[in-house]
């Protein structure tokens, strides 16, 4: 029963995707909030393929005004990275949207986030033990001027980084010199930190994260200069 539930509701779930999406923006934080588990469940146990159609939606509610609307896209997008089926051909979109809830100014969603964050390197770390064997015993010491006051991620974390980067930076570039302020301060903030994992793997992409942080330095906010 259970298994011809889920093949049938697999079939069904994309048509639930266009009226969920319609409401997302609903004038209520508590009805917004129930469209993202909604949508998390939909993608969880339907077609994973849907991730796509609702990715700028989520992305948008990380500006949301109501906290507990952040948690809600913090909360679902950490769980598709531990237990979507298809989670790994997603990485490079999700893990954006995850690591810019590391950096909200809501103590709680910033320690959710942090929390699957490391859940997801560490599952990530233990799914690919044997590629990684040469790089644990090297993996412990940190980097020469490494700031003080940042805990160095683990090093499934630093390698999903190091694998998507190429994928994520033109996003964050781009967004980088939007038009709205918050979009390029949060873009900012994700800069930094991606760039705290990436360490020295960051020189491969030095062109455009140079000429990003040009454009980034000369911004007449002051939260993105200082990001």
């Amino acid at each position: 029963m259970g298994t011809y539930f889920s093949e049938h509701f697999h079939m069904q779930s994309e048509s639930l995707i266009k009226p969920l999406m319609q409401t997302i923006s609903h004038q209520h934080s508590k009805v917004r909030v129930a469209v993202i588990q909604t949508t998390g469940a939909v993608i969880q146990y339907g077609n994973g393929k849907s991730v796509d159609d609702v990715l700028s939606h989520l992305a948008q509610r990380l500006f949301d005004d109501a906290p507990q609307v952040r948690l809600a896209v913090t909360v679902v997008v950490g769980d598709w990275l531990l237990e979507l089926r298809d989670r790994y051909s997603y990485f490079h979109k999700l893990i954006p949207l995850v690591l810019s809830c590391t950096t909200d100014e809501i103590p709680d969603i910033k320690q959710t986030a942090l929390n699957y964050w490391q859940k997801i390197g560490l599952q990530w770390e233990k799914e690919n033990e044997e590629d990684l064997k040469d790089k644990m015993d090297f993996s412990a010491t940190c980097p020469p001027l490494y700031p003080p006051e940042v805990q160095r991620p683990g090093l499934g974390c630093r390698e999903l980084i190091f694998r998507n980067l190429s994928k994520i930076l033109p996003a964050v570039s781009h967004d980088i010199t939007d038009w709205v302020a918050n979009t390029r301060i949060k873009a900012a903030q994700l800069l930094v930190v991606l760039l705290l994992h990436a360490e020295d793997h960051a020189t491969q992409h030095m062109e455009l994260l140079l000429s990003t942080l040009y454009r980034s330095c000369l911004d007449e906010e002051e939260k993105v200069v200082l990001n």
